[in-house]
């Protein structure tokens, strides 16, 4: 299991991406760091303002 700090910018995609829990394997942290990358997410608003904002992302890998 991996989990992720992401900064969400003002456009939906992600500034900055940290590991706040993992299980130590680095492959599976590089996997999901990369797959936060490459998402888009819908901007946060407050107020009618879009705002930059963290959020916490987890994944679970398994091995078949």
């Amino acid at each position: 299991r991996v989990a992720l700090m992401a900064l969400i910018d003002s456009t939906g995609g992600v500034a900055e991406v940290t590991v706040v829990e993992s299980t130590g394997e680095l492959a599976f942290e590089q996997s999901a760091a990369e797959a936060v990358r490459q998402a888009r997410f819908r901007p946060f608003k407050i107020d009618g303002e879009v705002r930059e904002v963290y959020a916490v992302i987890r994944y679970r890998f398994r091995i078949y």
